[in-house]
């Protein structure tokens, strides 16, 4: 009689090594972040093959890259390694799925200096820890990956890392009849010029415009009176298509005490366009300050009271409304 024994071994075969981003992360150029992502380890097992339990069995260490295969890393993105002990240390436990997953695997890195542009993937790169200790220590921990080592790395698109850059706002506005004390219908027609370097950009609540007056011609000082959010959602909603192309927000309405502005200190309307209030990107513009800002000078309107023409805080203006 022949009796044949099976020789256990922790043994792990690696095949695939996939990084996992929840959808709605937002990485931010520029700066110092953290997101928390996923890894899930493919692996081959056969008959001889156990499971594995223990200390510091596992190590991952994550990066972005310019390249898909993870090359061209970029400074400061580098974690050496990502897992707390906790996840070092997390079980292996055969199945016929042959998947391994550790979760909220939270990656802190500083993208100053770099864009969105360079930062292309997020990779990971799975391997066994550097001293494991294995309950069952009497059994050998096999680790090794197939067809070869280069399947222990992993990169995803970085899909989640947008930035729009503007370089200009132009304006005209036209005014509806005035009354006396009732806040004027204003139309706006604006144009915002965008850089070539910008991301396709589409989602909700991406823009916001505001109007103005101000004492001075850079919008600097006082803003009195203030119009806040003059987009509708619509046009809040306005994708860039084409980065380096203007975007056009055409007969854009709103009230607005026009006859507060162009008499008195208040010389200037000014229109005002930055980020939504939640922006799912970076926003930046071409001056380095926060928000466009463009101002024109504004006449004194004299506007009908009762049967009187009324004029505000001049004599004599060029805008006659009756």
């Amino acid at each position: 009689m022949f009796i044949r024994c099976h020789v256990f071994v922790h043994d792990v075969i690696v095949e695939d090594v996939v990084p996992i981003v929840p959808p709605d992360t937002h990485v931010e150029q520029g700066k110092v972040s953290e997101i928390t992502l996923d890894l899930v380890v493919m692996f081959a097992w056969n008959i001889e093959v156990t499971g594995v339990a223990g200390q510091g069995l596992w190590t991952t260490r994550l990066w972005m890259a310019e390249n898909e295969d993870g090359t061209g890393e970029l400074s400061g993105t580098v974690m050496e390694e990502a897992l707390t002990e906790g996840q070092q240390s997390q079980d292996l436990k055969i199945s016929a799925v042959g998947l391994f997953s550790i979760e909220d695997i939270r990656y802190r890195f500083d993208l100053t200096g770099h864009t969105c542009e360079e930062a292309n993937f997020i990779c990971a790169k799975f391997n066994k820890g550097p001293n494991p200790e294995v309950e069952k220590d009497y059994l050998p921990f096999i680790f090794s990956a197939i067809p070869t080592g280069k399947v222990l790395t992993g990169c995803v698109e970085n899909t989640f890392c947008k930035s729009v850059t503007v370089t200009d706002l132009d304006w005209e506005r036209g005014v509806g009849k005035m009354k006396y004390g009732v806040p004027t219908i204003l139309t706006i027609y604006a144009t915002v010029g965008t850089a070539a370097e910008s991301s396709e950009l589409e989602g909700s609540g991406l823009w916001k415009m505001n109007i103005f007056g101000s004492e001075n011609m850079d919008g600097s000082g006082k803003r009195k009176p203030l119009k806040s959010q003059i987009l509708s959602a619509d046009d809040q909603s306005k994708p860039l298509i084409s980065p380096g192309s203007r975007m056009h927000f055409i007969g854009i309405s709103t009230s607005f005490p026009i006859e507060d502005v162009g008499c008195g200190e208040l010389s200037y309307l000014c229109l005002e366009f930055e980020s939504g209030p939640n922006p799912s990107y970076t926003f930046g513009t071409s001056t380095g300050e926060d928000s466009l800002i463009s101002c024109k000078a504004e006449e004194c309107k004299v506007i009908l009271r009762g049967d009187n023409l009324w004029c505000v805080g001049r004599p004599y203006g060029r805008d006659l409304v009756v």
